[in-house]
């Protein structure tokens, strides 16, 4: 591996990251999937400033899911310590990495950023004039009930990112946008765990955007089943259709300008078009599934991140 590489933090099985590999094959680039600290020797890498520098041409922050080496000993405390050790050593490893490759062009603006706080996401976009759903994040049923009886209808979200829960060891389950009902209010106790709560929007559809250096890629997506449609990763809430959307200007700008305020070079953002006209903006995910946009809206996105892997010079 003597010419400069690509290098992509992902994780495995990632369809993104697969997809964007074999454009780069295509034009004979190569590059390297980085999952684990491990990988850097399976490939040869030798991580010092000046190395590193000579051997990458550029850098795409996908994705990475941060794993510890497995610890097996008959000791269940020494095990769950040690695992507790090499997991914050994983994280800071790769923050390492970050700084020592913070003068090579990248897609993505570093690990940290692949955490975004949602909320203050929301109070920077608000502050753009860019609309937003009104939300409290509580605990207290009473402050819940005083929030519903004022909105009527209200959802529930995470507030940071959806996770996917093991029920057993056979059954998974994907967590979606939820609307609250009277019966849900009425089991839940006085004191629960903290949680986002958001006015309930009618919406016409979603619009899913794609962003990467100032171009925005936009799909409006139509669902069916009235009643459930709250969110399109719900199973009964059937997507019929991703078509190509073109947002208003004056909000692709304020999105643009959005995107710089959080320092961020590539994205999905989501939002809602009420059936009123209006666009609310939900959330940006800064590693957010693109695959939909670009293959039923013939984008072609994932070729489009390849050319601009490629093309890149060092500063």
């Amino acid at each position: 591996m003597n010419k400069q590489v690509v290098l992509i933090y992902s994780y495995s099985n990632d369809t993104a990251t697969t997809e964007v590999g074999k454009w780069l094959s295509y034009y004979n680039q190569d590059y390297v999937v980085i999952t684990s600290p491990a990988d850097f020797e399976s490939y040869g890498i030798k991580i010092n400033p000046s190395n590193l520098s000579k051997k990458i041409k550029s850098i795409w922050y996908r994705k990475l899911l941060l794993k510890a080496p497995s610890i097996e000993t008959d000791h269940l405390l020494f095990n769950k310590t040690t695992t507790r050790f090499l997991l914050s050593e994983t994280r800071y490893f790769f923050y390492a990495l970050e700084s020592l490759t913070n003068g090579i062009k990248s897609l993505g603006s570093g690990f940290s950023n692949m955490e975004l706080n949602k909320i203050h996401v929301l109070n920077v976009a608000k502050s753009l004039k860019i609309k937003i759903p009104d939300f409290i994040i509580t605990g207290l049923k009473t402050d819940l009930e005083k929030f519903k009886n004022r909105h009527k209808q209200v959802i529930t979200k995470p507030i940071f990112d959806a996770q996917v829960i093991a029920i057993n060891e056979v059954t998974q389950g994907l967590m979606y946008t939820k609307i609250i009902t009277d019966q849900l209010l009425t089991e839940l106790p006085e004191i629960f765990f903290p949680s986002l709560v958001q006015i309930y929007i009618e919406k016409d559809f979603e619009v899913r955007t794609f962003f990467m250096n100032g171009q925005l890629f936009s799909s409006a997506i139509i669902t069916t089943n009235d009643g459930i449609n709250i969110d399109y990763r719900n199973r009964e809430a059937i997507v019929s259709k991703w078509l190509p959307y073109q947002l208003p200007i004056s909000l692709e700008r304020k999105i643009c300008t959005l995107m710089n305020a959080l320092n961020l070079n590539i994205g999905t953002i989501d939002l809602i078009k009420r059936v009123n006209g209006d666009f609310y903006f939900l959330e940006v995910n800064p590693s957010g599934h693109f695959d939909s946009i670009s293959n039923y809206c013939n984008y072609n996105l994932h070729k489009e991140i390849a050319e601009w892997l490629i093309n890149q010079r060092k500063n």
